[in-house]
């Protein structure tokens, strides 16, 4: 049996000493500890930055993020579900792969790790990024949907064949920012400004106005971390602040405020929007829906074509919106106008959307959304469900907060007061001439 194990012989100062042991039977064991003769990788000079196109920068980030997914992650019940780059340096350059085997002897068991090296042609990567975190179950997602970012900074290498290697990689300790700090009150405003140069708040019509920072936090990555990479050269601190605050809308300033949370990488010369998150208004809305098809029976509505249904109403609603979004909540007969016999089955199910839901409602009951929701059926599976035999309606079950109200007046009700106040106004001058004339004085004839 030849088991391998591959890594990249990197500088002294990077390198532990090798360790290769043997044993013969059950009598003789023997350890000898190799301090292998290393020599360093023939660089002309240090990495330079560059661009989001780089010839492998998206691998190998996508590489040291499932890395440092599997090392610290998984085993806390977390995965990464994405990497933000905030800084890249690359160079081609070649290194001295160092191959590991361990091979069995045919006689007496005996065992002796063999090691190889060669040269691989390929390119060194330096990169920092935001690793974002989020649990990996299901229900305490749907709970707490906030991602928490991570700074990670990793040195690795990818040969010309594709083939990638980490050689090592740090996450800086995360620091609390004092809210009164001069530096809060930068990034903070930056982040407020980032947000309202978005399309997403563009549209809308309205800016959005700093009400309250939460809490702030910050990872650098400076000298100290740059030597545990062994760059011979060190480039500018990269230094990362963590923003949660409140805005509220300056167009109705009782609107309810909204909760979000910035990555705001710092530099010599600027303060840049790397990651925004916000979930929109608070509060949640729950959404109650009945789809008839027809050609279906409830014997043959079962599990798999439940899963098919919700994955098909999920793609027609869209919004972000997932299978397990839905919760289907009853299964009946649907029967015809005035006869008894089945004519398909009635689906009746539930759909929980954070804020008021407005937009996802206003889907629902559009005149395309039929179509669009008989086309998904076909494409999971549900060939009965076209659009001529697919009925379907909707209403909000539940709703925890009522639309607010900016305390203005209506055009109709300054009309009403307006009208009011003229109509008391002249009925009280009535009244009191015609009171004048009835008690006008009366001069008795002499």
């Amino acid at each position: 049996m030849l088991e391998v194990e591959e890594s990249v012989k990197v500088p002294r100062a990077e390198r532990e000493p090798l360790v290769v042991s043997c044993r013969m039977g059950h009598w003789l064991s023997c350890v000898w500890t190799l301090v292998t003769v290393t020599v360093a990788n023939k660089i002309g000079h240090a990495p330079q930055p560059v661009s989001s196109n780089y010839p492998g920068l998206t691998k190998v980030s996508s590489f040291l993020a499932t890395k440092f997914e599997t090392d610290n992650l998984l085993k806390g019940s977390q995965q990464a579900t994405d990497m933000i780059l905030v800084a890249a340096l690359a160079e081609k350059t070649s290194a001295d792969i160092v191959s590991r085997r361990e091979a069995k002897m045919p006689f007496g068991g005996f065992e002796l790790p063999v090691e190889s090296e060669h040269y691989e042609p390929g390119n060194l990567y330096i990169l920092c990024g935001l690793v974002e975190q989020k649990s990996s179950s299901y229900a305490l997602g749907k709970m707490d949907p906030w991602p928490m970012w991570q700074l990670v900074c990793g040195k690795l290498f990818r040969t010309d064949k594709g083939k990638i290697y980490s050689i090592r990689y740090i996450s800086p300790e995360r620091m609390d920012v004092p809210l009164t700090s001069k530096s809060v009150q930068d990034v903070a405003s930056a982040a407020v400004d980032g947000l309202n140069q978005l399309p997403e708040y563009k549209a809308k019509g309205s800016v959005h106005k700093l009400a309250a920072v939460i809490s702030v936090e910050r990872q650098t990555v400076d000298e100290k971390y740059f030597k545990e990479l062994a760059l011979t050269q060190i480039p500018n601190d990269v230094q990362i602040y963590y923003v949660y605050f409140l805005t509220s809308d300056t167009t109705n300033d009782i609107a309810p405020a909204n909760v979000h949370a910035c990555a705001i990488m710092r530099t010599p010369t600027q303060l840049k929007l790397v990651r925004q998150v916000s979930f929109g208004e608070p509060g949640f809305t729950i959404l109650q829906s009945e789809a008839a098809i027809e050609g279906l029976t409830v014997f043959n509505f079962d599990k798999d074509k439940q899963r098919s249904f919700k994955a098909g109403m999920a793609r027609a609603v869209g919004h972000g919106v997932q299978a397990n979004d839905i919760e289907i909540t009853g299964i009946d007969v649907l029967h015809g106008d005035g006869s008894s016999a089945s004519q398909g089955v009635k689906v009746v199910f539930t759909l929980s959307v954070a804020g008021g839901g407005d937009a996802i409602s206003a889907r629902l009951k559009g005149p395309s959304f039929v179509q669009s929701l008989a086309d998904n059926f076909q494409s999971v599976g549900i060939k009965s469900a076209t659009a001529d035999k697919l009925k379907f309606k909707t209403n909000v079950l539940l709703r925890n907060q009522e639309p607010y109200d900016d305390g203005a007046l209506s055009l109709v009700q300054i009309l009403v007061i307006i009208s009011s106040f003229v109509l008391g106004v002249i009925v009280t001058t009535i009244v009191g001439v015609l009171g004048l004339r009835k008690n006008a004085p009366v001069v008795a004839a002499e």
